[in-house]
């Protein structure tokens, strides 16, 4: 179902698709709570999850009420991530999108600091901030990172990301919904099985710069145990 309305001025969307995420999702929605900004909806898509996922989306509810921040589980059948952020979209209404993975942290700050430099700075429309990455078992901070940063004082980011050469890392970029959804005016993105965050962010660099915030304001989760020594 597609739902029109206007965008908030000032808030925050936040779509996450999440699969399985029982033993993590606690994690990612606790650091949306844990925010200082004041007006964030968080738009959670159950992707036809098998375990306890959902038990544990539905007991946020109160939380997230009692944060004064709205709160939707929307459930789906399996779809991959970009099929599951379809099912988000049309409930957007935040001047602000991001979009961070289910099993990851976003600072205090993070919302706070790239809304206040989008609306401090009208002349763009997308902002990012650093990330760092921590192991899923100890939470302990990890020196490697899988993607480059590349030149962080480059604003025109489209090439670097399409050629790997700085960091997509989906929970570290602030679009502004409306320019985005310029691109996507049916709230739809391409969907592949291997991800969403090069549809989500590839049309949106084409056309407007992107900034970086010197700040590592989103924590990547990495399973040590699952990677190749």
């Amino acid at each position: 179902m597609r739902e029109k309305a206007e965008f908030v001025s000032g808030r925050v969307s936040v779509v996450t698709p999440v699969y399985n995420g029982e033993s993590h999702l606690a994690g990612m929605l606790d650091s949306v709570l844990g925010q200082t900004y004041r007006d964030i909806e968080m738009i959670l898509v159950d992707d036809g999850s098998t375990d306890a996922t959902l038990a544990v989306a539905e007991s946020y509810r109160e939380k997230f009420a009692a944060r004064g921040y709205g709160y939707r589980i929307v459930r789906s059948d399996h779809r991959f991530a970009a099929g599951a952020i379809n099912q988000g979209l049309p409930y957007v209404r935040g001047e602000f999108l991001i979009w961070p993975d289910s099993d990851d942290f976003l600072e205090p700050e993070s919302v706070a600091k790239r809304a206040a430099f989008l609306r401090g700075r009208p002349v763009y429309h997308c902002v990012r901030s650093l990330s760092y990455y921590f192991d899923a078992e100890t939470g302990r901070r990890l020196d490697r990172a899988d993607e480059k940063t590349g030149d962080l004082t480059k604003e025109d980011l489209f090439w670097d990301v399409l050629e790997s050469r700085t960091f997509v890392c989906c929970g570290c970029y602030m679009l502004e919904s409306r320019y985005f959804f310029q691109i996507y005016p049916d709230r739809r993105i391409p969907e592949y099985p291997v991800g969403q965050n090069f549809q989500m962010l590839l049309p949106f660099l084409y056309r407007h710069r992107c900034p970086t915030l010197r700040e590592e304001l989103y924590g990547v989760k990495r399973n040590l145990k699952a990677l190749p020594l």
